[in-house]
């Protein structure tokens, strides 16, 4: 949310993340909403009063995410459903993973991160007469994410990372 700024953000996490008696709290005081595992669409109202709000909203379309993976999962496609409904644009956001000289010496020191916001994609430039609404969305989502994927490679994202993984 802090790349946004100004502009104020929420984000779509785990229900779980956000009910947690732990943490919970901190993750809704720093705009985290929650997306229930049983009926994720049931967060649509919520999306568009949010989106009427003027509010970015950020979502992670894995779902999960594998730590420090610079190979994206599979996306779920309900949040370019909200985009279509909502005619608002997607934002790829990619976070690139660079790999430090001093990593050699400290494999635990954490990787340098870029931050690159995307062009704007349209849910226009993806509606076509005679093509069911449920293919357009998987055409953006793929499109999105080939961006993504594409965003990594051009910045030089490192793949190794998540192999050196200490499993303890």
């Amino acid at each position: 949310m802090v790349v946004l700024s100004p502009r104020k953000a929420i984000c779509g996490a785990s229900e779980k993340n956000v009910t947690r008696v732990s943490i919970g709290w901190l993750t809704r005081l720093l705009g985290a909403f929650g997306i229930p595992d049983e009926n994720p669409l049931s967060i649509a109202p919520y999306v568009k009063k949010a989106l009427r709000r003027s509010l970015a909203i950020l979502f992670y379309p894995e779902g999960k995410l594998n730590w420090r993976s610079q190979t994206p999962g599979p996306f779920f496609e309900g949040i370019f459903l909200f985009a279509m409904l909502n005619n608002v644009p997607v934002l790829p956001l990619t976070e690139v993973l660079h790999e430090r000289p001093i990593r050699r010496i400290f494999p635990w020191w954490p990787p340098r991160t870029t931050f690159v916001l995307g062009t704007p994609i349209y849910p226009d430039d993806f509606k076509h007469s005679g093509l069911p609404r449920r293919r357009q969305i998987h055409s953006m989502s793929e499109h999105v994410r080939s961006v993504i994927i594409d965003t990594i490679e051009k910045e030089g994202g490192c793949k190794t990372l998540p192999e050196r993984r200490d499993p303890n």
